[in-house]
This record gives C-alpha cells, sequence and structure tokens, in this order.
C-alpha cells in the first residue's frame, strides 16, 4: 500500500496502464478512482488530468477529484440529461444546469423504481418497461445486454432487486477491487448555486435510497458550474481570514464544502494544540 493509503496496482495489465497514466501526468488519485480502458480511455484520462491541471492554475480551491461526497439522497431532486460531455474536474459556465436539468419525479427510471418496490408491480408492468424500453426494443436496440422485453424483465428481477435487498439490509456500501479501486459510485453536478443534480451513472441505487429513506449515500462530483466553484472560493477566502465577509451559515452544510471546512477545523485543531 502506498504512503497516502491507496493500493498499488498489482496486475500486469494494472501495472501497465498506470504507468502509462503517469505519463500523461495523471494523478495517483485520480488512476485508482476512475475505470478506463484501452487507447480512447487513456485520451480521456489525459485531457481530465490536463483540465484538472488548468483548473489548479485558475483557482485556489479546486476539490480532489477522488473526493467522495456524502449527501441526503432526498435533497437529489433531479437530473442532468446527457453528462458525457462534462468531463471529470469541469468546472464549467453557461446554462446546462438549467437548461439541461428534469426533475426526477419526472424520469420514468425513478418512477419505475417506486412503482416495484413500493406498489409491488412486476417490472414489466412499470413504466420504464412499458414506454421507454419497448420503444428502445422496437428500434432493435440491446440493453444491458438483453434482445426482448422479457429476458430484460428477468435481469432486472436478478439484478436490481437483489441490489435493492442488499441496500435494504446493508446500506450503501463502498467497495473496492483487487487493485484498490473504489466501484463506481453515482455521478453529481452541482448547480451554480449548490444543487445536487444527478448524472447519467447511478440512478437506480440512488432512487432505492430514497425508497428506504437511506440518510446518507456516498456520490463523486463530475462536474461544478463556475459560479459554484466562485462560492468555494469564497469560503475558503473567508475561513483564512483573506475575505472579510463572514461565511454564509446556509453554507456549513453543503456536501461540496465538507473538504474546505474540515481542512479548516484540522488547522483550528492543530494551532490550539500548539498554543496549548
Amino acid at each position: 500500500m502506498e504512503p497516502n493509503g491507496h493500493v498499488r496496482p498489482t496486475s500486469l495489465h494494472s501495472r501497465l496502464r498506470y504507468f502509462l497514466y503517469q505519463l500523461a501526468g495523471v494523478r495517483r488519485e485520480l488512476v485508482l478512482s476512475q475505470h478506463y480502458n484501452g487507447l480512447h480511455g487513456f485520451w480521456i484520462i489525459r485531457r481530465e488530468a490536463a483540465l484538472l491541471r488548468r483548473n489548479r492554475r485558475r483557482f485556489s480551491a479546486v476539490a480532489d477529484p477522488a473526493k467522495v461526497v456524502w449527501v441526503r439522497p432526498q435533497s437529489i431532486t433531479s437530473k442532468l440529461n446527457y453528462d458525457l460531455d462534462l468531463i471529470f474536474n469541469d468546472i464549467r459556465p453557461g446554462d446546462w444546469d438549467i437548461e439541461r436539468r428534469a426533475d426526477l419525479e419526472n424520469v420514468a427510471k425513478h418512477r419505475s423504481i417506486a412503482q416495484r418496490f413500493v406498489q409491488g408491480l412486476e417490472w414489466k408492468d412499470t413504466e420504464i418497461f412499458r414506454r421507454h424500453y419497448a420503444r428502445r426494443f422496437g428500434k432493435g436496440d440491446t440493453i444491458r445486454g438483453a434482445l426482448n422485453p422479457e429476458d430484460l424483465a428477468q435481469k432486472y428481477s436478478k439484478e436490481i432487486d437483489a441490489l435493492f435487498e442488499a441496500m435494504r439490509k446493508d446500506g450503501f456500501v463502498m467497495t473496492r477491487d483487487d487493485n484498490g479501486h473504489l466501484h463506481s459510485l453515482p455521478h453529481l453536478h452541482i448547480g451554480r448555486t449548490g444543487e445536487l443534480i444527478l448524472g447519467n451513472n447511478g440512478n437506480h441505487r440512488v432512487a432505492i435510497a430514497k425508497v428506504l429513506d437511506i440518510e446518507r449515500i456516498p456520490c463523486w462530483v463530475r462536474s461544478r458550474h463556475s459560479l459554484w466553484q466562485e462560492v468555494r472560493e469564497n469560503v475558503a477566502r473567508s475561513i483564512t481570514g483573506k475575505q472579510e465577509a463572514p461565511l454564509d451559515a446556509r453554507l456549513t452544510d453543503h456536501p461540496d464544502l465538507a473538504d474546505i471546512l474540515r481542512s479548516d477545523a484540522k488547522a483550528n485543531t492543530a494551532l490550539g494544540s500548539a498554543d496549548s
């Protein structure tokens, strides 16, 4: 294990990929927390690393890309459509956080989770099967490896029902593979005023967590609006005394500010120990 607590890659393929990522200038934390394969994945990682370096030149309070934020599932009320152009470490202006956002109560996948586990419907009778998946199968699509609705319903009954039971029993459990990689967490985007917007990864788990009323779940932040990044900057300046304006009390509980506030608390603890 590395001094920072990360696990060194063990397989030959992982070692080679790890070496190539280091040549691309990728930080160790990012290599061990994201899964990309092949040459295309290498260029994605390289692009993310370049973006991280650029953002760190522009801002002083850039979050660690491997940071896990713990959020209340009920606080995630919207979803970002088509988020693949927003790569990890993105800090982007514009109206993407408004124009591409949909309320989760209007998203078929989330309604269907409730229909299955609250109303007790069979998967084939849920909205996502009757409308969305039926349309896609009609076009000849393959969905989650299934060629027809019946096979997909069986797959859902086996996999999603098992996921529900596991989360009902143990909550949301973070697991790692043999190389120390965290298995994928739900992706969040953070809007201009701090809204937690769900991405395309982790929808089933977030929906199940809501049904089970799980208190908190771990997520990765994929991107932030540039106006929210300015909030992070202001909070960092406020707690270091570089800005006279007091910290807004409403921000102290925001999960994406915990890293800044935690580092301030550690600094104060260390200072108190030195003064005693």
